[in-house]
């Protein structure tokens, strides 16, 4: 997980990828709560 964070130079930087990151994640959950609802 360190070299992942060493390409930012920022922690601003880094902030924004892991929002932007969680965003992503939060939005397949999503979709995959509303998949199952939908399957049963």
């Amino acid at each position: 997980m360190k070299y992942e964070f060493a390409y930012y130079h920022y922690p601003s930087e880094m902030e924004d990828a892991l929002h932007t990151i969680l965003e992503n994640h939060l939005c397949v959950l999503k979709a995959t709560v509303q998949q199952v609802v939908l399957q049963k």
